[in-house]
């Protein structure tokens, strides 16, 4: 079974991914301290599974690439 945990944002209809890290101007998420924050943050929440339906997951963005946020 594929891993789905990771932060995730509903944004305009369209859902957002990132299995391991989000960074923003005011604040960083980081899978290893996920467990210590206040969700949501700027949106994002962190799920252990994918809220998505599985026929879905491949529809969402995936964003860890620092230069698409």
């Amino acid at each position: 079974m594929e891993d789905t945990s990771g932060f995730y944002k509903l944004e305009d209809d369209n859902w957002q991914y990132a299995p391991n890290f989000v960074y923003g101007p005011n604040y960083e998420l980081i899978r290893e301290n996920k467990d210590s924050y206040t969700y949501p943050v700027e949106g994002w929440t962190w799920y252990d599974e994918s809220p998505i339906e599985e026929s879905f997951i491949e529809d969402a963005v995936i964003v860890e690439d620092l230069n698409s946020l």
